[in-house]
């Protein structure tokens, strides 16, 4: 759902207040095989999938832990046209507030996979980095 702005994505608004709810809606689906499941940068969460669907977010902070206060504080949020345009269920962006710059995801993945190539290097999966906790087993 939310991650770091880029020139090339869309980029809309959202309420702080928001945040906690869509982070909530984000999480519905805690298997990572039903798709719909967040990638974050410059916020962290923490969840417990154990609890009811809409209690399941615990905390919201900053990288840095503070905590983000639920009001009415926006902020710019980039995601890519599918979930904008409401893949795997993602209906809470207004596409009426986003910035489109034209380029679309595909195409994104599909051009830094063939300059890669041409550069020799090979494509490395993400590890994992603490920005999402699971606090139950």
């Amino acid at each position: 759902m939310h991650h770091e702005c880029r020139d090339d994505e869309e980029d809309c608004k959202e309420k702080s207040a928001k945040i906690g709810i869509d982070t909530e809606s984000d999480i519905e689906a805690t298997d990572p095989s039903a798709g719909r499941f967040p990638q974050i940068s410059g916020f962290k969460f923490t969840f417990d999938s154990s609890k009811a669907v809409g209690s399941r977010v615990l905390t919201v902070t900053t990288l840095d832990g503070k905590a983000i206060a639920k009001d009415a504080t926006m902020y710019t949020v980039a995601t890519n046209d599918f979930m904008l345009y409401g893949g795997d269920g993602y209906t809470f962006f207004n596409p009426s507030m986003a910035r489109i710059n034209g380029i679309l995801l595909v195409d994104i993945l599909v051009d830094g996979l063939k300059a890669d190539l041409a550069a020799g290097k090979v494509t490395q999966t993400p590890a994992a980095d603490g920005r999402i906790v699971r606090t139950n087993s």
